[in-house]
């Protein structure tokens, strides 16, 4: 048997180097087009779509293991969703704060 590190990955069966495909994601997660990030890495629209499609894929994996495994109560959750949304909006108001201020 023939052992390889990228078993269970979402790199596994790309030949591309792992830095790359990381490089690719980070460009569409900074709100670069595909089809900019294709011709920034001098590779095929195809390429960047087989890239983050595995990518998009192994992370719904992930994060369906994660769901099902996780041991906490309604009422934590509530907790935790009315902390994240407290956040996004003391975030909103500094953003906004900060346009009227220039403005």
């Amino acid at each position: 048997m023939i052992f390889c590190s990228r078993t269970g990955t979402v790199f596994y069966d790309l030949r591309t180097d792992i830095d790359e495909i990381l490089h690719a994601i980070e460009l569409l997660l900074n709100g670069m087009s595909l089809r900019g990030i294709a011709r920034t890495m001098k590779v095929k629209l195809d390429t960047v779509r087989q890239w983050l499609r595995k990518a998009a894929e192994h992370a719904d994996t992930v994060n369906d293991y994660l769901i099902r495994n996780l041991k906490v109560s309604k009422i934590e959750l509530d907790e935790l969703w009315s902390f994240i949304k407290k956040k996004q909006i003391r975030e909103w108001q500094k953003k906004h704060r900060a346009m009227v201020g220039s403005g």
